[in-house]
């Protein structure tokens, strides 16, 4: 008897909006990952002899081995669908018109946010350390960085953003309270 269960790839273990175009690039990672980890499997199988021709999980120590390959998958699998979905959900999510005020107001602040991060990812020295631009640009990299890596370079442009958007508040703080201070007290 087995415990193995079942392996989900591609749109049955991650379904999500066509939005960012990364359908078939995240099955063909999951494909990639799952063949990496049999490969592993079945290479470390005929290293210790227990394989008849590298492909075979027919025994309890290639079942073993194919239960290890499955569980190394869903964990890796797992992170990647976790930061695409949650790339997906911060990619593009007013592009649909939707209708109200609010909404129109978030979509203008969506493309100021995708202009500004494109600007700044291309400052030297600064772009593609610091800042990089807006996540729709990042899945163009799907094929050499991971989407866990996407999600936290977009979350480090993110934190850099707030960071500058702090310093500049402090500095317009002080420079009113700077002025205040000298109005009252004569300095």
């Amino acid at each position: 008897p087995s415990n193995v269960g079942v392996v989900l790839l591609g749109d049955a273990l991650h379904a999500f909006p066509p939005d960012l175009g990364q359908g078939v690039n995240s099955a063909l990672k999951d494909v990639s990952l799952l063949g990496d980890g049999l490969r592993n499997a079945t290479t470390n199988s005929v290293k210790e002899g227990t394989t008849s021709g590298g492909y075979s999980f027919g025994n309890d120590n290639g079942r073993d081995k194919l239960g290890s390959a499955l569980r190394s998958y869903e964990i890796e699998a797992t992170g990647e669908a976790t930061a695409l979905v949650r790339l997906m959900q911060l990619g593009s999510p007013y592009q649909y018109n939707q209708p109200g005020f609010r909404a129109q107001v978030a979509a203008k602040l969506m493309a100021a946010n995708l202009l500004l991060r494109l600007v700044l990812s291309q400052i030297p020295f600064l772009g593609n350390t610091i800042f990089f631009p807006q996540i729709a640009m990042l899945s163009q990299l799907s094929g050499s960085i991971s989407y866990r890596e996407m999600l936290s370079r977009a979350h480090r442009t993110s934190f850099a953003f707030a960071a500058v958007g702090i310093m500049v508040a402090l500095a317009c703080i002080k420079a009113f309270l700077g002025g205040e201070l000298n109005r009252t007290f004569g300095y």
